[in-house]
């Protein structure tokens, strides 16, 4: 078939003057594929690999070595606020150290927030100034209201309480566990005495204290009585002197 030789001759020849080349479909497929592919894994790249910073480590806000190029920069925090160092809220034993701001409370009370030297105890401890040894406590609950005399409220309880307590430190301030309580009046005697040397009182909320000030300071090793007379509340949430009722078998809440 002389004439398809001579067909074909010039067909090839006419590609390779031209410089074309001519590909099959399934290889532009492969082709194309593959380009898709390669443009796919740069973007990857890209998005999963981070951005360092010149003059920077992998840790944020860690200065580089060089201490001319190394800023620490502070850790974002919440609107309103910054980054610091906390620093331990204790006071000392120098009850010079520890000052007090009243804060708002209950009638006839006064509520103080402690500010304190960074050493010693916690804060939330009572002092060894002076050991109790011994209470006398008197409470009478008013539950029913045929109890309840005129100027109380159902479920309520005056109490009074008598703490002795030894002087181990010489000292101005008494400072008691108190939380709950309207307090009437506070007295405090040497053993033997009848000079009242109560001068005020304050409550902490923070840590129920109740500071009671004297006028003059207490004796190594003096015997002391504090009388505080108090009206407390009966609450229903079983914890100190609280009220619970049940139901009797005829559905009667007692």
């Amino acid at each position: 078939m002389p004439g398809f030789k001579e067909k074909l001759t010039f067909q090839i020849q006419e590609d390779e003057e031209d410089d074309k080349i001519n590909l099959s479909l399934n290889q532009v497929i492969m082709i194309g594929a593959l380009v898709a592919a390669l443009v796919i894994g740069v973007g990857l790249l890209c998005f999963y690999i981070p951005d360092r910073s010149c003059g920077q480590d992998d840790i944020i806000g860690v200065p580089t070595s060089d201490p001319q190029k190394g800023k620490t920069t502070p850790r974002a925090t919440t609107e309103g606020s910054e980054s610091t160092t906390p620093t331990a809220f204790v006071p000392s034993s120098d009850p010079q150290n520890v000052k007090t701001t009243p804060r708002a409370t209950t009638e006839g009370s006064e509520s103080t927030t402690s500010t304190a030297s960074p050493s010693g105890p916690w804060p939330g401890r009572l002092t060894t100034a002076v050991m109790p040894e011994s209470y006398e406590l008197f409470l009478k609950p008013y539950i029913y209201d045929d109890d309840v005399p005129s100027g109380k409220a159902k479920f309520t309880f005056d109490g009074i309480v008598t703490i002795r307590v030894r002087c181990n430190n010489a000292t101005n301030r008494i400072t008691l566990h108190a939380v709950d309580i309207t307090i009437h009046t506070i007295k405090v005697f040497m053993v033997g005495d009848t000079v009242d040397m109560y001068e005020s009182d304050l409550e902490e909320k923070e840590y129920e204290f109740l500071h009671i000030e004297l006028n003059d300071e207490l004796v190594v090793d003096g015997v002391y009585d504090i009388e505080i007379d108090y009206l407390g509340q009966l609450n229903a949430g079983l914890s100190g002197f609280y009220r619970t009722s049940y139901l009797t078998e005829d559905g009667t809440i007692v």
